[in-house]
């Protein structure tokens, strides 16, 4: 992957975390509880 020219790792970790801040759905977490699929 690469990013534009000038684009620093500061600014990647900005947008990325201003994309975490917002959307739960990327904050989302799926435990294992041990009990199988269930299916």
């Amino acid at each position: 992957m690469q990013a534009p020219v000038g684009v620093t790792d500061t600014d990647v970790v900005v947008v990325l975390q201003a994309l975490l801040d917002r959307h739960a759905m990327l904050r989302a977490r799926v435990d294992d509880d041990g009990a199988g699929a269930g299916c």
